[in-house]
């Protein structure tokens, strides 16, 4: 049976929805309705988060110790291929090929917006609190970085973008994985110009891997050492990424896109064998999210003023975007909006900050602050969308 290829737009992104309507494919997105029937809750992204974060600090050090920290020492390699499957998943996803430089540049506008206003919350704070911004420049702008991300679905690259463009979403998370990248450059290096020599070398190398390995996927003769040959890539990305203390998910989200434009067996069979893999690597990310979160008294206020400022910042901008595509703001005012939902995505930024050590000690307040929020978001999205299905 073919699945239905704007069922996770319609779910996404209501206003990438009607533009594919708009644009004379009609099918999933003219049906009104949710999802269509009672969906476990860890398929759904904002249950899971509900669930799995929370199940990661029971367990985590703050809790029953059983992930304690030698274990979430002994996992950080994994979480590393964790961190560079979710960033392929992006690359191939967005097929940069299709007609969407229209959206790439919403999309942009409105992570910038974003971003800019979480970075002017946080600096307010933190000359409130009497701290010179100056001297952790880098967490505000990785905070706004986290923020720009929008939730882009697990889900396969051709069900997704069987219409003529990618989502708002995808290029939400590509450009704040990109980013996020920059900034964690800039934070590890004395002069910009080591930090873009760093990133350019990190890019060198995971394009070079990455072509290496799509030559022995495509060549390869059998299942077994396609398995082995896609396995040994992942690995060699997300340990590159380790080595260098820089991002796990720009190298995966390089590599995808790569491997996205070459397309062909190759790409095909690196997208269908990520497929198979990256939900239990997410439930992964969520679960260490959670058992290494530190709640304290800053923290929660940094949630709180992230949470504030992401949400308006989310919202103007989506209402900008909606007018500007020529759509009824109504998938931003009318129901809760997929551009607030934060996805994934951003606290995976914030658990490759942390992994990469280079904010001088501030990786836990950063991680904290964004699932914190990350947790309320859903939480509201959860609530709104069960009193929309009784509707």
């Amino acid at each position: 049976m073919t699945p239905d290829p704007l069922t996770s737009l319609r779910d996404v992104d209501p206003l990438d929805s009607r533009l594919v309507v708009r644009a004379g494919i009609t099918g999933a997105a003219e049906r009104p309705g949710g999802a269509g029937g009672i969906r476990p809750a860890l398929t759904d992204p904002h249950t899971r988060t509900l669930i799995l974060v929370p199940l990661g600090l029971v367990f985590g050090p703050s809790g029953m110790a059983l992930l304690s920290a030698p274990a979430l020492a002994f996992l950080e390699p994994l979480v590393s291929v964790a961190l560079t499957v979710l960033g392929t998943l992006l690359g191939m996803a967005a097929e940069i090929r299709r007609p969407g430089a229209g959206r790439f540049g919403m999309a942009a506008v409105e992570g910038v917006w974003t971003a800019m206003l979480v970075y002017g919350g946080v600096a307010a704070l933190y000359a409130v609190w009497g701290t010179p911004v100056g001297v952790a420049w880098a967490l505000p702008a990785l905070l706004g970085v986290c923020a720009a991300a929008s939730f882009a679905p697990a889900t396969s690259p051709g069900e997704r973008h069987a219409g003529p463009v990618p989502t708002i979403g995808d290029f939400n998370s590509m450009l704040a994985v990109a980013t996020g990248a920059l900034v964690l450059g800039l934070a590890r290096q004395a002069t910009t110009r080591d930090a873009a020599l760093t990133l350019g070398g990190l890019g060198l190398i995971a394009l070079a891997i990455a072509g290496a390995g799509g030559l022995l996927v495509g060549t390869s003769s059998s299942d077994r050492e396609r398995h082995t040959f896609i396995a040994g890539t992942l690995l060699l990305l997300g340990g590159s990424a380790a080595y260098l203390g820089s991002s796990a998910l720009f190298v995966g989200l390089l590599a995808g896109v790569l491997w996205g434009q070459v397309g062909g067996a190759a790409g095909e069979r690196i997208a269908r064998d990520v497929q198979y893999v990256q939900h239990p690597l997410v439930v992964l990310l969520l679960v260490v999210a959670g058992a290494r979160l530190v709640v304290t008294s800053e923290a929660l206020v940094l949630a709180l003023v992230y949470l504030c400022c992401r949400t308006a910042g989310k919202l103007s901008a989506g209402l900008w975007v909606a007018r500007r595509a020529e759509a009824r703001p109504a998938p931003v005012s009318g129901r809760p909006s997929a551009l607030t939902a934060p996805g994934v995505v951003g606290m995976a930024i914030a658990i490759d900050v942390l992994q990469s050590d280079a904010t001088g000690g501030h990786g836990s307040l950063l991680l904290a602050a964004v699932v914190l929020a990350t947790l309320a978001i859903d939480a509201a999205h959860a609530t709104a969308r069960r009193f929309e299905g009784r509707a």
